[in-house]
């Protein structure tokens, strides 16, 4: 069974931070297919390793990059539990969890738990940093999710990033803490819900965006950028505005080359 089939259509916890971005983006993507990068597939392998060793074959990058990951996950271990080379937690990989009435669902890389004590882990494999433990909006989806189904006294969540340093972590506990990390999430889930959710273009929101091509916002920015003059008469108003519309714009025409090769491969006078 494919992710989606697997969530049914409903929103995975690795979106949450791209739709705090943009609200709407929940709306404009469902039902588009994701096609998967180099780097992505990359990723996959990897992953499907850490899980199962036998499931896949590993060329040498890939290996020390899933070792590596391996490394900093039981550091990640002794940090939480000195006495961890003696006594080892539970450990579930893959582990997909579903919130109240199957609003929405997350796969930890892995959840590991000992003495009410939970880890929650994300590996990334990319060399490009992304938001640390402590302020990152999928970890705390994925953390109300083991709240809801486990009741943990304390949840650590980490992410492992090799190739950006060493892993980040963020401990939560207490009713408290817990119960603002629930409110962080549906929050964020009620303005993605919303019939009214804002359309707001950017680069860490666009970068994978399903829908960039036939986004309105987006050809917004880009139309900020192609009615510009001559560039060395921007007042720093200007340049504060076009800077801020660049990297959305650079994705999206970077995916319309993408397409427009694929049409002349399929058909040489396509275009």
């Amino acid at each position: 069974m494919n992710d989606i089939d697997e969530r049914k259509g409903r929103p995975s916890a690795s979106k949450f931070e791209s739709i705090k971005l943009c609200p709407a983006k929940l709306h404009m993507e469902k039902g588009r297919e994701n096609v998967s990068s180099p780097a992505a597939l990359k990723g996959t392998k990897i992953h499907a390793w850490l899980e199962d060793k036998d499931s896949t074959e590993l060329d040498s990058g890939e290996m020390d990059l899933a070792v590596r990951c391996l490394e900093d996950r039981d550091k990640v271990f002794r940090m939480v539990w000195p006495d961890y080379d003696e006594l080892k937690p539970h450990v579930q990989n893959e582990l997909r969890l579903w919130y109240r009435s199957n609003r929405y669902s997350g796969m930890a890389d892995f959840v590991a738990h000992r003495d009410g004590h939970y880890v929650i882990g994300d590996y990334k494999t990319g060399p490009i940093k992304v938001s640390d433990a402590g302020g990152n909006p999928q970890l705390d989806a994925l953390t109300a999710l083991v709240i809801n189904k486990f009741k943990p006294n304390t949840v650590t969540r980490c992410i492992i990033q090799p190739l950006c340093g060493q892993p980040t972590l963020h401990t939560i506990s207490g009713k408290r803490e817990m119960a603002a990390c629930r409110r962080r999430v549906l929050s964020i889930l009620r303005r993605a819900e919303s019939k009214d959710a804002a359309l707001v273009a950017g680069e860490r929101q666009c970068k994978y965006c399903l829908a960039k091509k036939e986004c309105p916002a987006l050809r917004e920015k880009m139309y900020t950028v192609a009615k510009l003059g001559k560039v060395e008469s921007l007042t720093t108003t200007q340049m504060v505005e076009v800077m801020d519309a660049l990297p959305a714009v650079k994705d999206l025409c970077k995916a319309l080359e993408e397409r427009a090769k694929e049409m002349l491969a399929a058909d040489s006078d396509a275009l």
